[in-house]
């Protein structure tokens, strides 16, 4: 058996440092551009809540920035907060920002698709940790369908932590994606947010009503 050259391991050597390093800065780009996409969303989210003290908050991800909501709900000023492409643990300080400076009447949380897509193993403590940092009445909702991604492990994390709080847990997963296979359909986004408007709404009946939109 012949022994390889020295310079043929040397390339062999050079050449897997190159398309390590390649990987290593493409990956690098990308939570770049997400980190910058997310603060510019999040410069949109301060702007809004700006407008109503004691509004009703979505937060969660593309999912959530994408659907339809209505301007109220109970009298009160509706906030989207979605930010596209977060994980749940880059909602975290979204959240405490918020419940410092313009505490919600009654936040939603609709986060764990993209920690799904991304097999995330940190997926339960974030999410226990999102959940403790929202103040006040909560609707949690579960995470919807995605063609190929295995949703069931994490929303069964999900369905088990809220027990903890007065969480209203509200089951999505039986909405199925849209042609792009991650995101619900106009109508399947449509039933998403009815779902939790519902759930929302039977909260309004427990808590005393707060005003929120301003004149």
């Amino acid at each position: 058996m012949r022994k390889a050259a020295p310079w043929t391991i040397a390339v062999i050597a050079s050449l897997a440092f190159v398309v390590t390093f390649h990987e290593l800065q493409r990956v690098r780009g990308k939570f770049g551009e997400l980190s910058k996409n997310v603060n510019w969303q999040r410069m949109a989210i301060d702007a809004s809540l700006t407008k109503a003290s004691g509004a009703i908050v979505f937060f969660g991800d593309s999912v959530t920035a994408d659907a339809k909501l209505p301007a109220a709900i109970c009298g009160h000023l509706v906030i989207n907060a979605g930010l596209r492409g977060a994980r749940t643990f880059q909602l975290i300080d979204l959240v405490h920002a918020v419940m410092k400076d313009h505490p919600p009447f009654i936040s939603v949380v609709a986060a764990g698709l993209n920690d799904a897509r991304d097999h995330s193993k940190t997926f339960g403590a974030d999410y226990r940790a999102l959940l403790e940092a929202v103040d006040g009445p909560l609707v949690v909702a579960s995470i919807t369908q995605a063609s190929g991604v295995e949703v069931t492990s994490f929303n069964k994390t999900i369905s088990e932590l809220p027990h903890e709080k007065h969480i209203r847990v509200v089951d999505q997963s039986g909405i199925l994606p849209g042609e792009d296979g991650i995101h619900p359909d106009a109508e399947g986004s449509k039933r998403w947010v009815l779902n939790l408007v519902g759930a929302i709404e039977e909260q309004c009946s427990i808590y005393l009503p707060r005003a929120s939109i301003q004149p």
